[in-house]
């Protein structure tokens, strides 16, 4: 039984769809593999590094007067 062009067509669309996916996703796994370890942990900003949040004065700055982490 001959398929019509269109059934062909979305076939082949959705062949090289999945296939473009699946290479995506491999590669994002990829770099989140490569990047995990090169994280550096003076990179982040001091409310990633405790589950505190770091006390801020009405500038957003933090307050060099109490330590993060510290109770307020």
């Amino acid at each position: 039984m001959a398929r019509s062009g269109g059934t062909a067509g979305r076939d082949a669309f959705m062949t090289a769809f999945h296939a473009a996916m699946t290479l995506c996703a491999i590669l994002g796994f990829v770099a989140a593999l490569v990047g995990f370890p090169m994280l550096r942990t003076k990179d982040l900003h001091a409310s990633a590094l405790s589950t505190i949040p770091p006390d801020l004065d009405e500038d957003g700055e933090l307050r060099p007067d109490v330590p993060v982490g510290a109770p307020s």
